[in-house]
């Protein structure tokens, strides 16, 4: 086996030349061009091969999509030494934030304070830690109760989920890059709470009212009337409410477009991502929708939604959010 044709077999050069645009730190010609599912799927595949063993020691990687599998498979390493050492080696080589995005190892949510002391040895006293709403995970409590010496911990509890939770990382490295001090960050972050939000609609209530996220007697009347609710996060303490009731495909995207467009309506600085549960083809249309909010937008990133949230949404899910910078 031979991880670059690999790699190079599920080639695609039109994704190539907008991953090239999102990461403009990287030479287009180091594109390969392969989407995060089915690398993530490759991952997977290969994880205990020993081809797979040599590509983790062979750093530095020449391709963009080599790091981003290269972070896919850390992410599913299993022994918790081995797995930081893994990133330690890699780390060096991470210079955008599609890769460091990508890496979210299984193994440290079950070792959480022996990652908070391994991170007092590499030299650091002070730890932000930018959690999901506490309604969806009990991340942030675990943060807020966890204790190591000479370790200043603070765990900041968004009220949401996906990147909607990762732009809060975002905006944090960008006061630190600005110089600001811990206190500074730590309270600018709690300014922010009401300006990261998702919006999102699914094709059935089936898998959210299972979830318990909404009664179970909405969700049956919502199905035999065939509409399509709106959904948005609901912070500061999380959750989903519902936004907006829609009757058909066209009018809810054209309600959803209508509702991001109000949210960000003299707003000048922003991030913004747009997702998708197994719906490509809404998931395009909102793009052409919304191509100048997307052109606008300080960081821009899109892509598939974890199985985690697929799980409690089904199918036929566009999600978008923003946060606000100014």
């Amino acid at each position: 086996m031979n991880i670059k044709e690999e790699l190079l077999a599920l080639q695609d050069i039109s994704y190539a030349d907008f991953q090239a645009k999102l990461t403009p730190n990287i030479p287009r010609d180091l594109f390969i061009g392969v989407r995060v599912p089915e690398a993530r799927k490759l991952a997977k595949r290969i994880i205990g091969e020993p081809e797979t063993f040599k590509f983790l020691r062979d750093l530095p990687h020449k391709y963009y999509d080599e790091n981003m599998l290269h972070g896919l498979l850390i992410s599913e390493i299993k022994d918790y030494d081995t797995c930081i050492e893994a990133v330690d080696e890699f780390l060096p080589y991470v210079d955008n934030w599609s890769v460091c995005d990508i890496m979210s190892p299984k193994i440290f949510k079950k070792n959480k304070k022996a990652l908070l002391e391994k991170i007092k040895e590499d030299g650091y006293d002070k730890v932000i830690c930018i959690n999901i709403g506490n309604k969806f995970s009990g991340t942030y409590n675990a943060c807020k109760l966890a204790e190591v010496p000479g370790l200043e911990i603070y765990a900041f509890n968004t009220g949401n989920l996906t990147l909607a939770q990762g732009y809060y990382a975002t905006y944090a490295k960008k006061l630190i890059d600005e110089g600001k001090s811990f206190d500074e960050i730590t309270q600018k972050l709690e300014d922010k709470i009401y300006d990261s939000k998702v919006f999102f609609t699914i094709d059935t209530f089936k898998y959210i009212v299972e979830g318990g996220r909404v009664p179970k007697t909405f969700g049956k009347i919502g199905d035999a009337l065939s509409v399509k609710p709106i959904i948005k996060t609901d912070p500061p303490e999380g959750g989903f409410a519902i936004e907006k009731i829609v009757r058909g495909e066209k009018k809810t995207l054209s309600q959803l477009e209508k509702i991001i467009r109000k949210n960000l309506e003299g707003v000048k600085d922003y991030y913004f991502f747009i997702s998708e549960g197994d719906y490509p083809d809404g998931h395009q249309k909102m793009k052409e929708r919304l191509k100048d909010i997307i052109e606008n937008a300080k960081v821009y990133k899109e892509g598939q939604i974890s199985p985690t949230l697929g799980a409690n949404t089904g199918p036929g899910l566009i999600g978008i959010g923003f946060f606000i910078l100014d």
